[in-house]
Order: C-alpha cells, then sequence, then structure tokens
C-alpha cells in the first residue's frame, strides 16, 4: 500500500485524487491522523509534510521536506546551481540591482519586495528581521519551466507563458498559464539542473521551477514537494508511479559525462506508463 501524507488541507485534494486513481493500492491520508503511531506499511511519500514517521520504503523525507519548505537555507544548499543568494545585510552590497527579497517562507508568489538598492533592500531586511530573508538579483528570464522529477529523473515538463514577460512571477497565481512540454522538446540543460537540485535537496519526488536567462543559462529557483497539478494526465501518472516504486529498485544516479539526451534523463518507468 502506498500512503500520501500530506500537511495542508489545501492540498489534500490533490492527494486524493492521485490515491483515487488506484484505490486498493493508494491511500491519501492527513498527518494529524498519526499521532499514535510512528511507522507506515509499505511506501510512505510525504507531501510536504515534515512529520518523522517510519516506513517499509519513503519518498521524501522528512528532513527533505523540510529542508526544501525553508527557501532560504534551500538556496544556500543549491548554490552554484541558483542565482546568486545572499542572507546577511553586509552582503546585500555585492548583489547586481534590481534584487528580489524574499522572506525565508513564502508561498507562491506572494511576499516578494523588488528593491533599486542597497539603501532600499537594507529596509526591506531590517523590516523582515535577521535570518528570516533571502535576496538575489533579478534574472531576466526569457523561459520558465516547472521539471517534475521523481527518483533522480525526468518524468514531466512544463513551460510557464506570462501576458507581461517583464513581470517577476509567470506562474499561475498572478495570471501566467502553463502548457506541458513535449517529450521530443524537452530543456535537457533545465532538466540537468533540476535533477541536480533534488540531489542536493535529498528529494525522491519534486516539482523544480527552473527560468533561463538571456544568456542560456538555467537557474533552479526552487523546489516544490506539494505541487499543484491540475492534468489529470500528471495525477494518473504520479499514482502509477508510486506504486511502480514499490516493487522497483531507484535507477542509479546519472552519469553526467555521458552525452545528454531525453533518454539519459528520463524515467525509465515512463517507458512502459506511456506505452
Amino acid at each position: 500500500m502506498v500512503t500520501i501524507l500530506y500537511r495542508g488541507t489545501s492540498v489534500g485534494y490533490i492527494c486524493k485524487k492521485i490515491a483515487a486513481t488506484n484505490p486498493t493500492k493508494i491511500r491519501a491520508v492527513h498527518e494529524s491522523n498519526f499521532h499514535h503511531t510512528n511507522y507506515v506499511d509499505g511506501t510512505l511519500v510525504r507531501w510536504d509534510s515534515k512529520m518523522p514517521l517510519h516506513a517499509a520504503k519513503t519518498i521524501n523525507s522528512y528532513v527533505a521536506v523540510q529542508l526544501s519548505r525553508d527557501k532560504r537555507a534551500s538556496r544556500i544548499e543549491l548554490a552554484g546551481l541558483c542565482p546568486q543568494t545572499v542572507v546577511t545585510t553586509p552582503q546585500l552590497a555585492t548583489l547586481t540591482y534590481p534584487a528580489l527579497i524574499r522572506p525565508r517562507r513564502h508561498h507562491a508568489a506572494l511576499g516578494f519586495h523588488v528593491c533599486a538598492n542597497t539603501a532600499q533592500a537594507a529596509k526591506v531586511v531590517k523590516r523582515l528581521g535577521a535570518g528570516r530573508w533571502y535576496a538575489s538579483p533579478v534574472i531576466k528570464k526569457t523561459k520558465e519551466f516547472r521539471v517534475f522529477v521523481f527518483q533522480g529523473r525526468c518524468i514531466q515538463v512544463a513551460r510557464r507563458y506570462c501576458d507581461d514577460p517583464n513581470q517577476i512571477a509567470w506562474n499561475i497565481a498572478v495570471g501566467g498559464k502553463t502548457v506541458r512540454v513535449k517529450r521530443e522538446s524537452w530543456p535537457l540543460e533545465a532538466i540537468k539542473s533540476a535533477i541536480l537540485a533534488t540531489e542536493k535537496l535529498g528529494l525522491d519526488y519534486a516539482a523544480i521551477d527552473v527560468i533561463i536567462d538571456t544568456q542560456g543559462k538555467p537557474y533552479v529557483l526552487e523546489a516544490n514537494t506539494a505541487p499543484g497539478l491540475e492534468r489529470e494526465e500528471t495525477i494518473k501518472k504520479l499514482g502509477q508511479l508510486f506504486i511502480w516504486s514499490e516493487t522497483h529498485e531507484v535507477p542509479a544516479k546519472i552519469n553526467w559525462t555521458s552525452t545528454l539526451n531525453i533518454k539519459l534523463v528520463r524515467h525509465p518507468a515512463m517507458v512502459n506508463l506511456e506505452s
């Protein structure tokens, strides 16, 4: 049995929809129902839950979920994959402006501040409080993707569009739209960055937000362990993958010295699931 353990009631309906794709093998449970036990039979999938339960198999440890939820700490961990990120007031002077300042924990496109110079940034971080923010330069992006990674491989990619490309956020919460990218058009460098991000954060499953700048360089923005899902195809696919993971070994880590291609980054289970 696969148990999808969710934290927020707002994402519970997604977990229940995944469970409904195969109710004899998947169940969705709110973490409040596990107060009197610390073990779950079968496979445990954490959907943004930090509850320290144990299971025969686990998809996303509570430590990895906790790290990914802390956007400040995860940005520090993702150094080299994400935009330059500073977390102390003296470091604000090293940024290229305009810069973006966000609280340590945030949701969607809420709670960010665009600052034109160091003086403005210093006022914002003083208001947010020490240790409660992180800052990065605003990256001029030409594309934005959400890359779904499972067990170190890509299972799906969606591209975000926005009517105003100069807008900072392009997600659905601010009026953007998302379109699935056909496999033959997958952005391989963005996928590579997304997979490396899950490895750094210790995540088995996540939706990784990646942008491409004007020079074609990918930057990881954040990892989501409870992504919003709208397409029935994606929901069904996740249910199948969770069940698949119960009886199959995790694929070996990718050897990045090999030629970067779709076969290299694609999850091996997708060959059978999409046939």
